[in-house]
């Protein structure tokens, strides 16, 4: 941009007092119960480009009077945004400017935004009110005025924050000039992987992936070559460690370099609002001597929320997960692909998610958001549509202006449409990470447990029926109260012990050193690693049986629906999350006398299970819930765990099919048991 413009032009003004000049009303209006803005350009021309600042005055009316600002720069902004007929701008004051009071930045520069390509007018601010929930550090501002640019009405528009390295925005250091060989070069640096690339502008690519990477701060006119080698070198040592073997690793891997709550903030808030474009151009910074980078802030949703045609079924995104599916592949995508494979990212995404989502909470705030937003704006939502002749600013409801997905002849449908998704989506983002975050074991002495294979649901791991002294384990199909089919864990430090409770013997690794080895059973010898396992979890509810001696996995030969099929150990691999052979379901069921019997919902003497047939709740009552402290477990009768919660928060069960269930939970030194009917 030519900022040396703005400068020479303003040698030929007068600048008013950067607090602006206080008028009476006279002149102007409020049009609605929103601020006013009117700008007005110096020479009463449009503004044209995106490079060069046009000097003007901005007046802004509101309940509380009238403020006036002069020689402003304002000129065009934006990409594929600059192309639509309602232009975004960029606004740049004389001097230091609070534009939207407390607790917002003081600055000079700020943006307007048009959102000219959606139909709502404000999923940029519902995007950045949803990344306040996650804690971001810096969630840009969503102030919205009706705007009048040289006398002419252009409708709703959004004042925001420019990006940058600021007080109330991007607070890192600003290093000092000028460099010299002893000054520390550790940061601040404010960045951007970027899908863009403009002249003039300080790039690299990053050292193992080859991402495009603009540097924001230090300015193209300020970074020399040792700052410039510093943040591209440190970028490499995050790319380096996350594509190492030991990458899960928290201390040697690439946790090492990353801010876990940006990282998981910056993409809960792009996956809720169902941005396509998440991966295309993201800002990340470094603070000075600190090794890890953070994500953030979030940024252009105009395509979020359900509203890009390029993506999804026919458009339509409410089941779809962004990751899979963005539009960027090969920028950040690839930092992302690699950190999702990671079990400790996937059990955190869903426990992050599943904390704002419970009991309907995100659904409540983000429709509470948009109701407020349409109360505060609704006069002027409906000048942004109406006609010219009608005193609006005439674009249209229903013409389709970018990629818009559906398009409906009233608002009140758009937001409608929105609702919807909000619920649909909210509640498959749950479904889905909840399917893949591990689901760790909990080992329960109360019970014995039965082992379906996933691929075969009514088959499980087992011992002949008949023979009391057989030493081979194999596939059986599932019949009631076979003792044969029944396993005791037993707790071995850091493993488990599998001991038939028909024999007394120990499911075993045979222990050669081969890819495939047999899976016989031995008298039990907690020090023999052959008898000792570890349930490495897949997709929540299904494991991995993997031994501690061959680090082989436990494996339903060929997955064969046959009756005495072999079970064989095969080396790990990639396999191992997607072989439905290897993967296994531990389903508990209560040992004789160990628990209290199955019976209707049960009251105990201080609290009380109960089901609500309404909301379809599962919940306990107590005089104090704060002290249900214990683990609850809900069962299907087949034995599968089909979900968890705490004692003192409710359970959602809608989305689950009519039938019995069995809860379990153990609570002053005992098991409890109880099941209930769900219709």
């Amino acid at each position: 941009m030519k900022l040396l413009n703005l400068a020479v032009l303003l040698a030929f003004f007068v600048v008013s007092g950067v607090k602006g000049s206080v008028f009476n009303q006279t002149t102007y209006k409020q049009l609605t119960n929103i601020q006013t803005m009117y700008i007005e350009t110096f020479d009463n021309k449009s503004i044209t480009d995106k490079e060069n600042y046009k000097l003007c005055r901005i007046v802004l009316v509101s309940d509380t009077g009238v403020v006036k600002y002069d020689s402003v720069g304002i000129r065009g902004r934006g990409n594929a945004s600059w192309g639509f007929a309602k232009k975004p701008y960029r606004i740049k004051f004389p001097k230091k400017t609070r534009l939207l009071g407390k607790p917002h930045a003081k600055a000079k520069s700020w943006t307007l935004l048009s959102n000219g390509g959606e139909k709502l007018l404000f999923r940029n601010g519902l995007a950045n009110y949803v990344s306040g929930l996650f804690g971001l550090p810096f969630v840009p501002a969503a102030r919205f005025v009706d705007l009048y640019l040289n006398g002419d009405f252009k409708g709703n528009y959004q004042i925001s924050d420019q990006v940058q390295v600021h007080k109330n925005r991007v607070e890192i250091y600003e290093q000092e000039e000028p460099v010299s060989a002893t000054t520390d070069v550790s940061g601040g640096y404010f960045c951007e992987v970027d899908g863009y690339t403009d002249a003039g502008e300080t790039y690299f690519k990053s050292p193992v992936y080859g991402n495009n990477v603009r540097v924001h701060s230090p300015k193209p006119d300020v970074i020399n070559e040792r700052q410039y080698n510093y943040i591209r070198n440190h970028v490499g040592k995050f790319e380096k460690a996350l594509t190492s073997s030991n990458y899960d690793d928290p201390k040697k891997g690439y946790r090492q370099y990353m801010d876990s709550a940006t990282f998981m903030g910056w993409y809960l808030t792009n996956e809720i609002c169902a941005n396509t474009d998440l991966f295309y151009s993201i800002y990340f910074y470094k603070q000075k001597r600190d090794n890890k980078l953070y994500l953030g802030p979030v940024w252009d949703f105009d395509l979020g929320f359900n509203d890009d045609s390029r993506r999804g079924d026919n458009g339509d995104v409410t089941r779809v997960l962004m990751a899979d599916i963005d539009f960027g592949g090969g920028y950040f995508k690839n930092w992302f692909d690699r950190m999702k494979t990671d079990e400790w990212w996937k059990k955190a995404q869903y426990a992050a998610y599943h904390k704002l989502y419970k009991n309907n909470r995100l659904n409540n705030l983000m429709i509470g958001y948009a109701d407020s937003i349409i109360n505060k704006m609704g006069e002027s939502i409906r000048l942004n549509y109406a006609s010219k002749s009608k005193g609006g600013a005439g674009w249209s409801i229903s013409a389709q202006t970018h990629l818009e997905v559906y398009l409906y002849d009233t608002y009140e449908e758009y937001v409608e449409d929105l609702k919807e998704f909000i619920v649909k989506r909210n509640a498959y983002i749950e479904e889905q990470f909840g399917n893949r975050a591990p689901f760790e074991f909990e080992h329960n002495p109360n019970f014995y447990y039965r082992i379906y294979n996933k691929r075969l649901t009514n088959f499980l791991i087992a011992l002949s029926d008949s023979i009391d002294d057989a030493t081979t384990a194999c596939l059986r199909r599932a019949k009631k109260d076979q003792w044969a089919q029944m396993w005791e864990i037993r707790p071995v430090k850091d493993a488990y012990m599998l001991i038939n409770i028909r024999t007394g013997k120990a499911l075993a690794d045979e222990g050669a050193t081969t890819t495939r080895t047999k899976i016989i059973t031995l008298p039990p010898d907690e020090t023999d690693k052959r008898q000792l396992w570890t349930f490495a979890s897949h997709q929540r509810i299904y494991y991995n049986l993997v031994n501690v001696q061959t680090k082989n996995i436990l494996t339903n030969y060929n997955s064969y629906a046959t009756e005495g099929n072999s079970l064989f150990g095969y080396t790990s691999s990639a396999l191992d999350a997607t072989n439905d052979g290897r993967m296994w379901t531990i389903a508990p069921c209560p040992k004789p006398n160990g628990a209290t019997g199955i019976s209707n919902v049960e009251s105990q003497v201080d609290y009380v299970l109960s089901y609500s047939p309404v909301s379809h709740c599962l919940h306990f009552n107590a005089d104090n819930l704060s002290e249900l402290v214990f683990k609850v477990y809900v069962y299907n009768l087949n034995g599968i765990c089909v979900g968890s919660f705490r004692g003192d928060e409710e359970f959602d069960m809608g989305g689950m099919p009519d039938g019995t269930y069995i809860v379990n939970w153990q609570f002053a030194g005992r098991s409890h048991s109880t099941k209930f009917l769900k219709n």
